[in-house]
Formats: C-alpha cells, structure tokens, sequence
C-alpha cells in the first residue's frame, strides 16, 4: 500500500507556524502603536521593537523551514521501513527439506569428489589385513597422489606457517586463535616462543563445483553395475 503524500501535513504546518509568526509581529505592532492613541511612554524604542518584529518573523520562517525538512525526513524514513516490511513479507518461504538436503550435499560434497577422483571411500573401507606392507604401501601412493591432486584443484591449500615442523617460532602479539593453536603451559600475554608441532592448513581459494541436483543427498558414490 504506497504511503500518502507529506504534503498536506507540510502545508498544515507551514500555515499554523506562519500563523504564530504574525500573531507574534501584530502583538509587537500594537506594543508599538498602542502608545500614541493612550499617551503612555514606551519602555523600548521604536526601532528596538521593530527589530524585535524582524526577528520574530526570521525564527519564524526558520522554524517553517527546519519542520519542512523533519516532516520529509520522517517521510522517507516511513517508507523506507515500509518497503523493508513489504519485502519481506513478500520473500520466497524456504522449504525446510530442501535446505537441510543442500546442507547434507555440501557437507558430503568433498567426499564425492575424493572419492571420485582417488578411491578414497574404497580405501578407508577396505580389510587390509589380509595385504602385506608392500601391497598396501603401492596402492596407498596411487591414492594420496590422486587425492592431493583434487584438493589442490579446489582449495588449494596452503601452510598457516611457513616454518619447518620442529623449529623454534615465536607467536606475536594480536595472532588469530583460529589460525593458531598455542598447547603445552601457556602462560601470560604474547608474544610467545614456542615449537612448531604443525604448520596448519588454510585454504588459499575454494572452488566449489556445482552440485548435483540428486534424489538422495546422502549417496557419495552410486554403485556401478554392468550389463552383459
């Protein structure tokens, strides 16, 4: 429903204070005119109370102006407020299954493409009791080979440190907890001085491919069956 002009309440206005302005010159006038028809002296000169008059008249015109500019600003402001209501009112409700199946999707979507791309599920689901070390050493290269190959296609990966695991590193004052975690006796304010345990992982990009719109979110990897 569009909201009604400010006009009227502007012109409203504009006419009561114009109004209060010239009543307050007329009450001056006849302070300065009163006089001369009662033969009573004038506490203030005559040109006192004209400049008196004047500057009724200019706070008055000021006031019209400055309550102009209110009434426009709270106009906008209304409108503002009522457009954001109607937006969202009118927004596309949700539906619940679908987003708690595309949050199922990204969860696992990583996996897919581990999957996929090195036969990482195959591995970690695999008996490898029954491989001696060298069997399992072969077939654990092809898929770490592979799977590296994926996550540095789509996160590129990179050391939070830059320094050797085992070396002497100092930990600054304003360092992100996120990105650095202090363990052993930690003990008053950084900077600190400590050994590198490991560098970290922060992902450098992320290139998430297009997910696939399936029936079941859960399914990592459908079985394949061949024909005869």
């Amino acid at each position: 429903m569009p909201l009604p002009s400010p006009q009227p309440l502007i012109r409203t206005l504009t006419l009561r204070l114009l109004f209060a302005a010239f009543f307050l010159c007329a009450v001056l006038a006849g302070v300065h005119y009163l006089p001369d028809y009662l033969d009573l002296e004038l506490m203030f000169s005559r040109d006192t109370l004209l400049f008196g008059c004047l500057f009724v008249l200019f706070l008055g015109l000021l006031q019209i102006r400055m309550s102009q500019a209110a009434v426009l600003r709270w106009w906008r402001q209304v409108g503002v407020d009522a457009k954001g209501k109607q937006t969202k009112k009118t927004a596309p409700k949700v539906d619940p299954l679908k987003k708690q199946r595309h949050d199922q999707r990204m969860l696992l979507h990583l996996l897919t493409l581990l999957q996929r791309e090195g036969r990482l599920m195959d591995f970690l689901g695999e008996d490898l009791s029954a491989y001696d070390d060298a069997q399992i050493g072969m077939a654990v290269r092809s898929i770490q080979e592979n799977c590296k190959a994926a996550v540095e296609k789509k996160l590129h990966p990179k050391a939070v440190m830059d320094a050797e695991e085992g070396r002497e590193v100092i930990v600054d004052v304003g360092f992100d907890p996120n990105a650095v975690k202090l363990v052993g006796n930690v003990a008053g304010e950084p900077p600190f001085t400590g050994i590198l345990r490991h560098r970290g992982w922060r992902a450098a990009g992320v290139d998430v491919p297009a997910l696939s719109d399936k029936d079941d979110p859960l399914v990592i990897a459908p079985a394949e069956v061949e024909i005869q």
